[in-house]
Order: C-alpha cells, then sequence, then structure tokens
C-alpha cells in the first residue's frame, strides 16, 4: 500500500529524519508491504546456494553444469564477442541472448553435422 501526504504533514514527526531519504521532495510517500517479509540474513540466496551445493547431490549436480553449460558460455563470450550486451531493457537483451545462441548452434552444425550437435558435449563424452 502506498500512502502520499503534503510537505506539511511530517514537519511536526520526530521520526522525520528517519523515515525521509531525501527531505527537499514535493510530497512525502511511504510504502507499506503486509503479507511478505524478507527471510533472516543467514538466508539469502549465497547462503543457501553454498548450501545447495556442499550437499553430496549438489556437488554430482554441479560438476555436471561445469562440463555441459559452462564451456557455451565461455565459447559465446570468448569465441563470438559477447563480453557485455550492447542494447537495453530486458525485450532487447533477451532477443540479442537468443541470436548469440542461434549462431552458437548453427556454428556447432557447420563444425560437427547435424546429429553431434543435437548432443551436449558432456554427455558425448560420457558415451564413449
Amino acid at each position: 500500500m502506498a500512502y502520499k501526504a503534503k510537505i506539511t504533514a511530517c514537519r511536526g514527526c520526530e521520526l522525520r529524519a528517519k523515515c525521509l531519504q531525501n527531505p527537499n521532495t514535493k510530497y512525502r510517500q511511504v510504502y507499506k508491504f503486509e503479507g511478505r517479509h524478507r527471510p533472516p540474513a543467514a538466508v539469502n540466496a549465497t547462503t543457501g546456494m553454498i548450501q545447495k551445493i556442499d550437499s553430496a547431490m549438489g556437488r554430482f549436480i554441479y560438476s555436471r553444469r561445469m562440463g555441459l553449460i559452462e564451456p557455451v558460455f565461455g565459447n559465446i563470450r570468448h569465441a563470438l564477442g559477447l563480453d557485455r550486451f550492447t542494447l537495453k531493457g530486458n525485450k532487447k537483451v533477451n532477443i540479442q541472448w537468443k541470436l548469440y545462441n542461434t549462431v552458437h548452434n548453427l556454428l556447432k552444425i557447420f563444425r560437427y553435422g547435424w546429429t553431434t550437435a543435437m548432443v551436449p558435449s558432456g554427455l558425448r563424452a560420457m558415451a564413449g
């Protein structure tokens, strides 16, 4: 929920300095979030990922990711030159990312043939 008030509404409040981020705004806004809560500081995304990777199953899955997924990102970054996106906005960045992925896949088909390109490199290594 959002609340708005005139400039004069906060003049007499003793919590004014703690509440207002920019005292020079034209009007005052307060947001109240109901039904949502932040997770405790100990259970943030980084800590959760560390716990997930430290498990036996997490180590197995992550080791497979290093062989299957990471080489694709490395190829797109170094061989195709996508160090950063040149467009702004989610829609344009998604289009640019899909274009680079398409080029990556077409290059695999060109180099190795249709059947080899359709099988991830890590699975080819496991198969023999």
